[in-house]
């Protein structure tokens, strides 16, 4: 059987030759570490949970020990997601006293809301 579409070969030289790349700009690699941090951040189970509940909470702050319980994981492990969702610029952090309270990110609350709307619908049945 033959094909209509032929591929290189590794014996075979590529059609045209390698094209050399110019330093990536500074700005642009600034740019897409941040990027980075975002998908990471966003890249994670867990750390989508939390951003619902922060999201969808009636309260303006959610406390770290309420995000334990309610995902029954345990301190350390909140405060370790919440580092990767601070870095993104996800949520902010607000301390009072001993206790930790967090809330959606002004600069991203559209994407955050975009995120949850879209599983929303996608989990609606008609």
């Amino acid at each position: 059987m033959t094909s209509a579409t032929s591929f290189p070969t590794a014996a075979s030289p590529l059609p045209h030759p390698e094209v050399g790349f110019d330093a990536v700009p500074h700005e642009v690699a600034e740019i897409a570490a941040e990027a980075s941090k975002f998908y990471k951040a966003l890249g994670d189970c867990t750390r989508l949970e939390i951003l619902y509940l922060i999201a969808t909470s009636t309260h303006s702050k959610v406390s770290a020990n309420l995000l334990a319980n309610t995902l029954n994981i345990s301190a350390p492990t909140v405060t370790h997601h919440m580092k990767k969702l601070l870095a993104a610029n996800l949520v902010t952090r607000k301390q009072c006293g001993k206790w930790a309270y967090f809330s959606i990110h002004s600069e991203n609350a559209h994407l955050v809301s975009q995120i949850f709307e879209t599983s929303d619908a996608a989990t609606t049945v008609e």
